[in-house]
Formats: C-alpha cells, structure tokens, sequence
C-alpha cells in the first residue's frame, strides 16, 4: 500500500527487487527497483538521490498516471 501512495501523491518511490517488485513498479518508469543486497541497494539509493532528472522524469510520469484506489482496485482484479 506504501508504494501506491506515494504513486498518489507524485512521489518517486524506490524498492528493491523483492519477488514482486515490478508488480508495483516499472523501474525508472513509476519508481526505481533497487538491488536487493545491502550494499548494491546503499549504492543505487545514492546513485538515485542524486540523480534529479531521473526524479523528475518519473514525477512527470507520475503526474500523467491515476494511481488512486480504482487503478489499485483494478490490480486486485486483475490478479484474481
């Protein structure tokens, strides 16, 4: 639910690349996917901090996109 509510209100959401991860983002699209391991998710964390027109871009993204409970309803839906 985190993930969908930081899609709501716009902002660039990072995850690592848990088993269902790209079910709930589309790296460098909606999000980033970051590694699942400690130090490679450390370093693409900053890598991505630091990257401001990545953020942008996925903002922009964002902003286009209904991410509210009928585009979460329909992902329930969907997987039923």
């Amino acid at each position: 639910m985190t993930v969908r509510e930081a899609q709501v209100l716009c902002k660039p959401v990072a995850i690592t690349r848990y088993p269902t991860a790209t079910s709930q983002v589309e790296d460098g699209k909606d999000g980033v996917i970051l590694p699942l391991d400690n130090e490679g998710c450390a370093h693409a964390l900053a890598v991505f901090i630091r990257d401001k027109a990545k953020q942008e871009h996925i903002i922009s993204h964002l902003k286009t996109h209904d991410y509210g409970y009928a585009a979460s309803a329909k992902i329930v839906e969907d997987m039923a």
